[in-house]
């Protein structure tokens, strides 16, 4: 209801100034945004400090299939809180603008793909608690210290949410603007979610391609960060 709320907010006034891209590539982001804060630590102890890593490492399987057993579940989790965000966005738009099939299409790709692509960063990022944590004496002092930070910067941000669709309202072009340099791959992924194919393919190719080198980093990487302890 939260999230349908403030698309319900930006999704008018951005679809009629003809930036329906940026109303689908903002929502995108608040969606990872999302994700990224309830899944990075999610992932370094479901990747690494699993009980049963040690049970499945000491049987005969490759370890890069136990790591991938992790990200299944993980994708999973990936995609609940990308939809929590995402999906009402989605509807919003299709009530405010009418069903069309093509859209609906390649916004389902999207709503697939989308969290692939995020949790090759929380990946990324639990790997890196991971192995700097695995040389340390106090690690416990220093993941709860980077949780608080994590969570402080999180909660800033959602206090300040009003101010941002407001911004983002009044000022949809310049955002715009500045997510096509920052942001390009949401910029594609906003202008898929329109109905274009290749700006779509673009968007998928990006987070396809990151995900499968961040799972091919950590499979080269699993047996020795997860047995380091």
């Amino acid at each position: 209801f939260v999230f349908y709320t403030m698309a319900d907010a930006l999704c008018k006034p951005l679809v009629q100034n003809g930036l329906t891209w940026v109303y689908f590539a903002f929502t995108a982001t608040v969606a990872a945004g999302l994700f990224c804060v309830g899944s990075v630590f999610a992932a370094k102890s479901k990747l690494y400090e699993a009980k049963d890593n040690d049970l499945l490492l000491s049987m005969p399987l490759p370890s890069w299939a136990v790591l991938f057993s992790r990200m299944i579940g993980l994708y999973g989790i990936a995609f609940l809180f990308s939809a929590v965000a995402f999906l009402p966005a989605v509807v919003c738009y299709f009530v405010t603008v009418g069903f069309s099939f093509l859209p609906a299409l390649l916004l389902l790709g999207i709503a697939l793909i989308l969290p692939l692509g995020v949790l090759a960063v929380c990946s990324l990022i639990g790997w890196l608690i991971a192995l700097v944590t695995a040389r340390l004496p106090l690690k416990n002092v220093f993941t709860v210290v980077f949780f608080l930070v994590f969570f402080a910067a999180y909660f800033v941000l959602v206090e300040k949410m009003n101010e941002y669709l407001s911004y983002v309202i009044v000022n949809g072009a310049a955002v715009g603007a500045k997510m096509k340099t920052v942001l390009f791959p949401f910029y594609l992924l906003g202008r898929g979610a329109t109905g274009e194919v290749l700006p779509f393919l673009g968007f998928a190719g990006i987070f396809l391609g990151l995900f499968a080198l961040v799972y091919a980093l950590l499979s080269v990487t699993f047996l020795r960060v997860a047995t380091s302890k």
